[in-house]
């Protein structure tokens, strides 16, 4: 065989006892007791070739004893027991060195060493060989093995230098040890043993034992480099005394003397292990049959109605076939088929039982052998008392407690009307069940049933929904060390435990816990530990509640945002009265109380941030760009804004700050209007910091046009060229303008002069005159802009479009450096630019209030900044929450505010790049996607991105395995169909549906419509993949229903309904009976169901006892009519019950103006149904 144990060649052969590769001549050599011994050399890549092939040699023990062999350098080594011994003997021959080729003196497979015999005597006749080998570097040989005397056992090893060229010289090199395990327990019988490879030392790998037959073992390793000494009783032949003692090197110790393994149960090991000689990296072991043992059953009491998936834990369970149940008051066992299967666990169903009592249940292997001994005991159905809590939130994960009796043979809980079946849990110290509470999005008082094999027990108690816990906001306090926080929330009726509240605080990339100390009805209070000196800070919180996860963030802006910048590594936030610097994953660093604040640049190259305002008659100020709190200057009674609130811009032009704004100063009798202004930024720059002066005049862009805005502006780095947008009105016209400078000249002067520009229009199916937002897009080669337009001022229709902005050229009326006359000239050639990519990217049919400014982050351009008012897409809930590695499409994502989500983003733990998948049947608070397959099992983060490529939201979705199916119950039913199949297996939720082969059809849990009988295939369709049930599925005919009496008892009436014998074992909530008297139909209440009879009763009234002329019965699909006369007539499957559909449901009941696929409608005979009528109020023509 191959290394990974792929047979490539095999040979029969005969009493083999030694088997040795000989690697370095290509051989393997062979030697066994045929025929009074025989060896045989085989090519070592084709054992069907036979090299060289000598009889009437024995190299081996005669008997079946236990020996060593392998090439030591160039000979055979042999370590065995001496079979050839007599009684009289007291020296014994236990180790041989033999010859492999026929070159060597003697020729193969000679035993003379110059003159004498290459042998190691002992004068200890028992000893036991358990391993040997040859290391190459150095060329030393090693042997292991047990010796046994009438008075001690003990371990010993061999060691001798086979790099001698004389047989003789490698024979009188032997060095020997005692070898003693352990410290503990003394284990004096090696059972198995390997070397551990390494560069320097001979790591020693031994498994020891008290006896001989392997009761605690114990593996220990040992360092052998240097064994020295003899041993009494080991010697080469002819050495007398035979073997001499060394006190001081007999006792080898364990090199490393922890246990690393130590076994108190009784295991037979072959003893041999084997690294691959290869790379090292397997170990090779064999292991003799092991007999099955039980350890324990879960559970290990059941109702009488039986249970599926009884998990048995045990031992060496591979061999286990089937398991065998016998009652005590049973003639004949019972036996069922096992699953899931593996050396420790299984699992297999246990029947229904007649009577309350204990059976015995044991493992059946193939020889029909029973082995352990397990107890399972039959008990009453459990019964429910009460649910707590009784209330829980609506993104669900609340440990809910069901209370009552005999709670340990409940399997789920199915909670109505939402029908989710939810794993439970039992708690063995209050003897009640518990599950987590599933995700719910609304409020309400739900029902819950138990789930005992096949049959339900109704709890008496409502599980009621309320809203997620609402945080408003938090504070800290220092209190000594430690920082207190303070989180506020809204009441509810939750009455939330500590338990069930974790919150994690959180500064940068630190995270602290921190351990509550209260639950009030609208505070929670916990603190985070600290050390003396060390006070932990926090600049936001995670906060769970079961499923629900909130993040709340310390920078809670006291109102909107007004303004936001972004840095190479900060980004700038402005509200009314504060500015925050945040890092640009958002964390707030710091925050400075300012006011009145109009201009907010970022001065990277120079380390500062540069602020204005009308605060006092104008100011600006130079702030640390890492530290706001840092003032640097400070100037007054300047104005470089606007005077009022008006839009306006600002950024650095290579070494000047840039504003363009409206004219403030403006006179009502002024034609011209300073619009775009160079201002120092340096007091280095001629007319120090913060003038306007340009050699001897100033720096500034006049313009024709009063009415401007300008919307954004940027200094594009390479070529240092600046970049204004700004939309121009005069009466009679829109428009949007971009306007360029070079940036590079020395002078602002000459800055000033070189001034481009071009109107830009949007777009070829609706004008939008009107920019709301832009930004510009990084590009290798041109200049890619993109720009959010409007039809109005308002934002309403808005559409976003891209543009290659890089050959500004020309010049536009009404714009020019100040003295220019006339101001501005027209080129038509290059005026309009159109979009570089015309196509419309993005296009809202809604109104949308968007915040005028878009930036991508400097550094890598990976995030692009984008403010919305009012905005946030929330994720609610996920369903479902589970799918198989396959993926699953239709995934139903319900929230808030999710009119503006784009797509959905996938990230998986491990993966490096996140997944993203296109959402349809949007709505604000619903929409669908498709989860795509993934290569590996486990949870994945789901969030829903807005346009500006955003990420809201955080929920989880498992990958899993495929389900697998272990069985169908019933596995029959009858000819019309519908009986309720279920389908037993694991990881179930993730069955979409069923395909019943031959015929083809989809069913859920209800069997369709077959005309005949036979066996049926089930395919549980995933995704798109399909899983093979192992069970079959039967059809057999209809129910037959011959006649009916009726009888009188007390008021009610009891009708008895004879039936013939079947297959099918009817159960009660399958049958439905009405009896009937002319309009008159009465439900008559089952009390029995038997092989040839069903019984029920009709309820009366005193005097008022019902009286019936026929019969309706329905079984599933079935419908049978039965009159008194025994006159049987069968309704139809196209008419099944002869009354009109009725209409229960529509889910959803709200959709949008876009329409909704897939509406679920629930209700009643809807097989005839052929077509939807719909009727709007105001609509004369309804639609179909």
């Amino acid at each position: 065989m191959r290394h990974d144990l792929k047979e490539e060649k095999r040979k029969d052969i005969t009493k083999v006892n030694i088997l040795v590769t000989f690697d370095t001549n290509g051989t393997l050599i062979t030697c066994g007791t045929f025929e009074d011994g025989y060896c045989e050399v085989l090519d070592i890549n084709d054992i069907t070739n036979s090299i060289y092939y000598e009889s009437y040699i024995l190299l081996g023990p005669r008997q079946d004893e236990k020996s060593v062999a392998f090439i030591a350098d160039r000979y055979l080594l042999v370590g065995k027991k001496d079979d050839d011994a007599k009684a009289q003997d007291t020296v014994y021959s236990v180790v041989t060195l033999w010859n492999t080729l026929q070159s060597q003196p003697g020729d193969i497979f000679s035993k003379i060493a110059e003159g004498l015999y290459a042998i190691i005597e002992s004068t200890v006749r028992d000893v036991e060989f358990i391993d040997g080998f040859q290391r190459v570097s150095p060329s030393e040989s090693y042997l292991f093995l047990n010796t046994k005397t009438d008075y001690e056992r003990k371990v010993l090893v061999l060691r001798m230098n086979s790099s001698k060229e004389k047989k003789r010289d490698i024979i009188r090199s032997l060095q020997a040890a005692t070898i003693q395990c352990c410290s503990d327990k003394v284990h004096p019988v090696l059972v198995a043993s390997t070397v551990i490879p390494l560069a320097n030392d001979v790591i020693w790998a031994g498994v020891f034992s008290a006896q001989k037959d392997l009761e605690n073992s114990v593996l220990a390793l040992y360092n052998i480099s240097n064994v020295q000494g003899r041993v009494n009783g080991f010697c080469p032949t002819g050495d007398r005394p035979c073997g001499f003692e060394l006190v001081l090197d007999e006792k080898f110790t364990p090199g490393c003397p922890t246990v690393l393994y130590k076994s108190d149960d009784e295991q037979a090991v072959f003893p041999k292990m084997h690294f691959d000689p290869v790379d090292f990296k397997h170990i090779y072991i064999a292991l003799k049959n092991q007999k099955p043992e039980i350890l324990s059953l879960e559970p290990k009491k059941v109702s009488f109605h039986g249970r599926n998936n009884i998990l048995l834990r045990g031992r060496n369970l591979e061999s286990v076939i089937k398991i065998r149940i016998q009652g005590n008051l049973d003639c004949v066992s019972k036996e069922f088929p096992v699953f899931n299967r593996s050396s420790d666990t299984l699992r297999f169903h246990i029947p229904p039982s007649a009577t309350k009592g204990t059976v015995k249940v044991s493992v059946v292997t193939p020889d029909d052998r029973c082995h352990g001994n397990s107890i399972i005991t039959y008990s009453s159905q459990p019964s429910c008392t009460g649910i707590q809590p009784n209330v829980t939130w609506s993104s669900g994960g609340r440990k809910i407690h069901v209370q009552g009796s005999n709670m340990e043979l409940v399997e789920s809980v199915t909670v109505l009307p939402s029908n989710k079946v939810l794993k439970t849990q039992y708690d063995t110290s209050s003897g009640d069940v518990w599950f987590y509470s599933h995700s719910y999005d609304g409020s309400g008082l739900f029902r819950l049933l138990l789930n005992v094999h096949n049959s339900v027990v109704d709890c008496v108690d409502y599980l009621s929904y309320n809203r997620d816990p609402e945080f408003t906001e938090f504070t800290t306090l220092q209190v000594a060390n430690d920082l207190q926080v303070n989180i506020q929330k809204k009441a509810d009726m939750l009455n939330l435990s500590m338990n069930e509240v974790t919150v994690m605080g959180v500064q940068g990339d630190q995270q602290y816990q921190c351990i509550l100390e209260k639950i009030e009805s609208s505070a929670i209070i916990c603190k985070i530990k600290g050390k003396p000196g060390a006070v932990p800070v926090v600049d936001s919180l995670t906060i769970t509640v079961g499923n629900y996860v909130l993040g709340m963030s310390s920078a809670n802006f006291d109102s909107d945002i007004k303004d936001f910048i972004v840095g190479n590594s900060k980004l700038f936030a402005l509200t009314n009265h504060r500015l925050h610097q945040m890092r640009h994953d958002l964390k707030e660093e710091k925050r400075k109380d300012i006011t009145k604040v109009n201009i907010l640049v970022p001065f990277d190259t120079n380390g500062t941030l540069i602020t204005c305002g009308t605060f006092k008659d104008g100011y600006c100020e130079v702030l640390d760009i890492n530290d706001i709190t840092n003032s640097i200057y400070y100037e007054s009674n300047i104005l470089l804004g606007p005077r009022q609130d008006e839009k306006s811009l600002a950024f650095i032009a290579d070494r000047y700050l840039l504003v363009g704004k409206k004219d403030d100063d403006a006179k009502a009798q002024d034609t011209v209007y300073s619009v775009v202004t160079l201002w120092n930024t340096l007091q280095s720059q001629p007319g120090d910091i913060f003038s306007k002066i340009a050699e001897e005049s100033y720096a500034i862009i006049q313009s024709t046009v009063r009415d401007v805005e300008f919307v954004n502006g940027f200094q594009r780095v390479s070529s240092s060229e600046s970049y204004l947008f700004l939309n121009a009105k005069t009466d009679y016209k829109r428009k949007v303008l971009v306007l360029r400078m070079n940036s590079s000249k020395e002078k602002k002067r000459d800055i000033i002069k070189s001034l481009q520009a071009a109107t830009i229009r949007c777009c070829s199916d609706k004008v939008h005159p009107v920019l709301v937002a832009s930004t510009v897009i990084p590009s290798a080669n041109g200049i890619i802009w993109a720009g959010v337009f409007s039809a109005q001022k308002d934002s309403e229709n808005s559409a976003l479009a891209l543009y290659n902005i890089s050959n500004v050229q020309g010049r536009v009326k009404g714009f020019c450096p100040i003295g220019d006359r006339p101001c501005g000239f027209e080129l038509v050639l290059d005026e309009k630019f159109t979009p570089g990519c015309p196509t419309v990217l993005y296009k809202s049919d809604n109104e949308r209030a968007v915040f005028p400014k878009m930036h991508f982050d400097p550094v890598d351009f990976k995030h692009i900044y984008i403010a919305l008012k009012n905005q946030k897409p929330e994720i609610l809930s996920l369903e479902p929450k589970k799918v198989s590695f396959h993926g699953r499409n239709n995934i139903l994502l319900r929230g808030r505010n999710l009119e503006s989500v784009t797509k959905i983003r996938i990230q998986g733990n491990l993966d490096c790049i996140s997944k993203e998948s296109p959402v349809f049947d949007r709505s604000s608070d619903t929409l669908r996607f498709h989860i795509p397959p993934s290569a590996t099992k486990g949870t994945v983060k789901v969030c829903v991105v807005t346009p500006d490529d955003r990420c809201h939201g955080n929920s989880i979705i498992t990958y899993s395995s495929q389900p697998s199916c272990t069985g169908i119950q019933p596995n029959v039913t009858w000819s019309s169909g519908g009986r309720k199949i279920h389908v037993q297996g694991s990881n179930m939720e993730l069955v979409e549906s069923v395909t019943v082969l031959p015929s083809n059809k989809d069913a859920w849990f209800h069997s369709h419509s077959y005309d005949g009988s036979g066996l049926f295939r089930l395919l549980l369709n995933v995704q798109n993949s399909f899983v093979d049930c192992v069970d079959d599925f039967s059809y057999n005919r209809d129910p037959e229903f011959t006649e009916f009496t009726t009888l009188q008892v007390a008021n009610d009436l009891q009708v008895n309904i004879q039936k013939k014998a079947d297959m099918l074992n009817l159960s009660m909530n399958e049958v439905t009976v009405m009896g009937v008297q002319g309009d008159q139909q009465y439900q008559c209440i089952l009390e029995k169901i038997e092989s040839y009879v069903i019984i029920c009763t009709i309820k009366g009234e005193p005097g008022a006892v019902p009286v019936v002329d026929s019969l309706t019965i329905t079984v599933g699909n079935y419908v049978l009519g039965m009159s008194s006369a025994k006159y049987l007539f069968c309704l139809s499957s196209q008419n099944i019950t002869g009354h009109e559909p009725e209409i229960f449901s529509l889910e959803p009941n709200k959709a949008s103006f876009h329409g909704r696929n897939n509406v679920l409608l629930r209700g009643r005979d809807l097989e005839n149904v052929t077509k939807i009528r719909i009727q709007g109020n105001p609509n004369c023509i309804s639609k179909e």
